[in-house]
């Protein structure tokens, strides 16, 4: 029995990474993980949150509320949803950004379509 020719085609979604980093790092503790993103085409945003790494905001005024401020500004500045990763205390921090993002994005009725985070 001849069996019919099967052609499948492969897609391959590219994403964005949001990574956060913990309480005693800055962006450059993902330095690591970065390139083996991008070499699988994926865009990676490794930032440093408000008092951390190259950030200079005055560390007695950082609060979770600076960081998941920061860290929703940079989200909702991209063109797609993005896949959100925390180590340690960033893990409190996308938290609560992609809790925030949910109840705005559950509140919206005038658009057909309302970015969310993907936690992994």
């Amino acid at each position: 029995m001849r069996h019919p020719r099967f052609c499948a085609r492969i897609i391959v979604i590219m994403s964005t990474y949001l990574l956060i980093h913990g309480a005693w790092h800055g962006g450059w503790c993902w330095r690591k993980v970065v390139p083996l993103l991008e070499a699988k085409g994926h865009r990676v945003l490794a930032p440093d949150l408000p008092g951390h790494g190259d950030d200079r905001t005055a560390r007695v005024t950082v609060t979770l509320k600076s960081y998941t401020d920061r860290i929703g500004e940079i989200a909702s500045a991209q063109a797609e949803p993005v896949i959100m990763a925390g180590h340690s205390m960033g893990g409190i921090a996308i938290t609560q950004a992609a809790e925030r993002v949910l109840l705005q994005a559950l509140s919206c009725t005038s658009e057909l379509w309302c970015p969310l985070f993907v936690l992994p």
